[in-house]
């Protein structure tokens, strides 16, 4: 099939099918285990839950291990502010 200006749809199809086979690679061989991306959405996004699909949610966001984000929930509360300033990712006190 061949577009306006002669660009084939196939071969792009074709690496963007070879792209997301590249990054479901690289996901899986991940130091830390593959990665899980479970759909999430917070229902108030000022706090952290403690479950496993909003730990990785948050994980990906603050780009900090969820076990770390975990420890700091129990240590100072759900509130997302208070959370980063215990990651050390809060910004100036």
């Amino acid at each position: 099939m061949t577009f306006a200006g002669g660009v084939q749809a196939f071969p792009t199809c074709l690496s963007v099918v070879r792209a997301a086979f590249w990054l479901l690679e690289r996901t899986s061989a991940h130091p830390a285990g593959p990665i899980r991306v479970t759909p999430y959405d917070p229902p108030d996004p000022t706090l952290i839950e403690v479950k496993p699909e909003a730990l990785d949610f948050w994980s990906r966001t603050l780009e900090q291990p969820p076990e770390k984000i975990k420890k700091a929930v129990q240590k100072v509360g759900p509130v997302l502010d208070t959370v980063k300033k215990e990651l050390g990712i809060g910004g100036p006190e």
